[in-house]
C-alpha cells in the first residue's frame, strides 16, 4: 500500500510568499485590506520607481516585463504587476527629462545607450529625494549638512554617504559608467581642439600692434 506523502508547510521564501496571498483581502477582512494596501504603498511602487529611474529610457520596456511575469507567474498578490505599473508611471512622468539628458549626452559626444546606463547613480538619487519628500520622510530624515564643523577635517565617511550610496544601496560601482562617458566627452574635446590648432608661437607679426593679456598693454611688434 502506497503511502500517502506528508503534507507540510513550506518554508523560506516561497512559503511567505504562498501564505501572503492565500490572505483573503475585501468584505470584512480588514485587517488583510490594510496590510496588503501597506504592502503595494511602501514595497511595490517605490521599487517600480526605483526601477523606472534606474532603467531611464527603457523604463517601459523594464516595466512591461514585470507585467508580463506578473500574469506568467500568477501572482495573485499583484505585487508584481504594481511594481511594473509604478516603473511605467514614473518613466511616464520623466520621459522629458530622459530625452533631454540623452540629447546633451549625444551633443558632448557620448556613444551607447545615452540615457539608460549615462547618470544612473544620479538618477537613483533624484528617486531617493523623491521618494523622501512624497512620503513625507524627509522630514524625519533630514539631509546632513555637508560642511564640517569649524576646525573639523572633513571625514571620508561623510563624503561617502552623500556621494556613493542612496539609502543604503551602495552605488560606488556606477561610477565605471560615468568615468566612461567622461573619457569618451574628453576624447572628442581633444580631436576637435586638434583639429582647430593655431600655432601662435610660430605665427609671424603682421606688424601691427597686439592688444598684450590685459587691455592697456600694447605690444609692438617692431620691440622684438
Amino acid at each position: 500500500m502506497s503511502k500517502k506523502p506528508k503534507q507540510g508547510s513550506r518554508g523560506g521564501l516561497s512559503g511567505f510568499v504562498a501564505s501572503y496571498n492565500a490572505k483573503e483581502a475585501g468584505g470584512t477582512n480588514y485587517g488583510n485590506t490594510a496590510l496588503k494596501s501597506v504592502v503595494d504603498t511602501v514595497l511595490g511602487v517605490p521599487v517600480g520607481i526605483a526601477i523606472g529611474g534606474a532603467a531611464g529610457l527603457w523604463s517601459l520596456p523594464f516595466g512591461l516585463l514585470l507585467i508580463a511575469a506578473g500574469h506568467h507567474f500568477k501572482d495573485h498578490s499583484g505585487l508584481l504587476r504594481m511594481t511594473g505599473a509604478s516603473a511605467i508611471a514614473y518613466g511616464v512622468a520623466k520621459n522629458v527629462d530622459f530625452n533631454n539628458a540623452a540629447k546633451a549626452a549625444k551633443a558632448a559626444g557620448v556613444s551607447g545607450l545615452a540615457g539608460t546606463t549615462q547618470g544612473v547613480k544620479d538618477r537613483l538619487k533624484t528617486v531617493k529625494d523623491e521618494l523622501l519628500s512624497a512620503y513625507y520622510l524627509d522630514k524625519i530624515f533630514k539631509k546632513k549638512d555637508s560642511a564640517p564643523p569649524a576646525g573639523a577635517p572633513a571625514t571620508k565617511m561623510a563624503e561617502f554617504d552623500e556621494s556613493e550610496t542612496v539609502g543604503a544601496i551602495d552605488l560606488s560601482a556606477l561610477d565605471m559608467f560615468d568615468e566612461f562617458n567622461a573619457q569618451a566627452a574628453g576624447g572628442f574635446d581633444a580631436e576637435l581642439a586638434e583639429r582647430e590648432f593655431y600655432d601662435y608661437e610660430n605665427a609671424q607679426p603682421s606688424g601691427e600692434a597686439i592688444y598684450g593679456l590685459y587691455d592697456d598693454e600694447i605690444i609692438d611688434p617692431s620691440d622684438y
